[in-house]
């Protein structure tokens, strides 16, 4: 089955409804604070493989509609790509091609197949080519994006307080420490002792689990560099997968941002949203 979320008019719902129902197609999970908010359906659904985006599209009152697009940061799921096998993502050798001027990366063998596994179409080869990392204060001294950093090159790079002061935290703690705001980090989970109890404000996790649970460790960095910079805020932690070596989908985001619609309406707050999931995916 293949997943796809669409947007469609209220008033035709019922010829929406009528029309997956011909291709096999159903919600599976209809995101309702968006909905409400947007104006319209905003629905996840799954359909039989073969069904296309085109074929929804032209379904009377369906006026969007967009695939599954998956995170690479947390690997890729090849299910049907490459039969019985789930290889993680060579993330050096995807730097690597990332770099290569387009012309080249189109003559490499299977380009269109490297293309689909690693989230890079030949466009977009090349495109941080001349990217001035002197103009990113996170940045290694002479690395550009996407390629990889030697040990010395991170160190070079100074610690988290050079960082904090590079971005004028001090200064910024002399007006606000956070107090008042509320947080959500969407990622891999948060290990609690990261974030004091009294300013855990919850969490969401996409399978139910506890979301303050970290089995990447990325989730748990964020938080840290947030308790940092914001040291008085109040934090939600928003795991939209169970695990940091599954594949984190687009539909799994959408879901994620439901839920912090609704958790914004509940709390009466705006809630400041952090993502973090790397530069590239795939789009399946």
């Amino acid at each position: 089955m293949a997943e796809f979320i669409i947007q469609g008019e209220p008033s035709q719902e019922a010829a929406i409804l009528s029309g997956l129902q011909a291709l096999g197609a159903h919600v599976t999970y209809p995101l309702a604070t968006l909905s409400s908010l947007a104006n319209c359906l905003v629905w996840i659904l799954e359909a039989p493989a073969g069904v296309t985006d085109s074929q929804l599209s032209n379904i009377p009152g369906i006026y969007i509609v967009e695939g599954k697009f998956f995170h690479s940061f947390y690997g890729l799921p090849f299910n049907g790509l490459i039969p019985g096998a789930l290889p993680k993502v060579n993330e050096s050798l995807a730097a690597s091609l990332q770099l290569l001027p387009p012309e080249v990366f189109a003559k490499l063998p299977g380009a269109t197949a490297l293309s689909k596994i690693l989230g890079i179409p030949t466009s977009g080869a090349g495109a941080f080519e001349n990217f001035n990392t002197a103009q990113n204060p996170f940045s290694s001294p002479n690395v550009k994006l996407g390629s990889i950093a030697s040990e010395s090159q991170f160190l070079a790079a100074g610690d988290l307080d050079h960082i904090l002061e590079t971005i004028r935290v001090p200064q910024a703690h002399a007006i606000t420490k956070g107090a008042g705001s509320v947080v959500a980090i969407v990622d891999s989970g948060i290990d609690p002792r990261w974030v004091p109890i009294s300013q855990r404000l919850g969490g969401w996790s996409g399978d139910g689990s506890d979301p303050w649970v970290d089995s990447s460790g990325h989730g748990s960095m964020v938080a840290a560099i947030l308790m940092a910079v914001a040291p008085e805020c109040q934090v939600l932690s928003i795991k939209p997968t169970p695990a940091g070596s599954s594949g984190m989908s687009s539909m799994d985001i959408i879901r994620a941002t439901n839920e912090l619609a609704r958790l914004s309406l509940a709390l009466n707050s705006l809630i400041i949203s952090n993502h973090s999931w790397g530069i590239w995916g795939s789009k399946i």
